[in-house]
């Protein structure tokens, strides 16, 4: 009865019932505010309120910025009768074995940009100037990059590789920085 109750209850707001039927993996409010094309302080209220319900929960309480948002179970079950209603295909939760606390780490706009634009091994310098190509209003320094770079290496999301004759490392991501950069362009990606 209280799963129909809060189904209900969401369906009565068109922004609580967009964020419940579309969010595909746990996103912060600036992340989901993008991807569905609404004000952050809507955004940030109908969070809100759907965690006073119990249909969303916070995966990094501890964080005072870019806290990562996830639906309970309730909030799946929930999101699986409003997209059946509207016959809309289940959406798949695959996220077992993410560190959340490092994800959100990385959500910051500098950090992403530093994520999204690694394609291949890059200097700091190149990584600032392809991230600056991609988001022209980040502001960004090669100073910044390698300063971002450092707590990268050693969680494990980068990794450093000399090149034969340049004196200057470059960066690639590892198997988990590929996984985080995935989750961070599907981050950006609108419903």
């Amino acid at each position: 009865m209280k799963e129909r109750e809060v189904c209900e209850w969401i369906m009565k707001s068109r922004r609580r019932s967009k964020i419940v039927t579309w969010m595909r993996q746990p996103l912060t409010a600036g992340q989901l505010a993008r991807q569905m094309r609404m004000g952050l302080d809507g955004c940030s209220q109908a969070l809100l309120q759907l965690s006073s319900r119990e249909v969303v929960f916070c995966l990094t309480p501890e964080s005072r910025r870019s806290r990562l948002y996830w639906l309970t179970p309730l909030g799946v079950a929930c999101q699986e009768q409003i997209r059946k209603l509207q016959s809309l295909p289940l959406l798949v939760h695959a996220f077992s074995d993410i560190d959340w606390k490092l994800y959100g780490s990385l959500c910051f706009s500098h950090r992403s940009a530093i994520i999204k634009a690694l394609s291949e091994p890059l200097q700091p310098a190149a990584i600032k100037r392809k991230a600056r190509s991609h988001n022209p209003n980040i502001k960004m320094s090669a100073n910044n990059v390698r300063d971002a770079i450092k707590p990268f290496v050693k969680n494990g999301v980068l990794q450093q590789i000399k090149v034969k004759r340049k004196v200057h490392p470059r960066y690639e991501l590892t198997e988990l920085g590929k996984r985080f950069q995935r989750l961070l362009r599907d981050a950006d990606t609108p419903v």
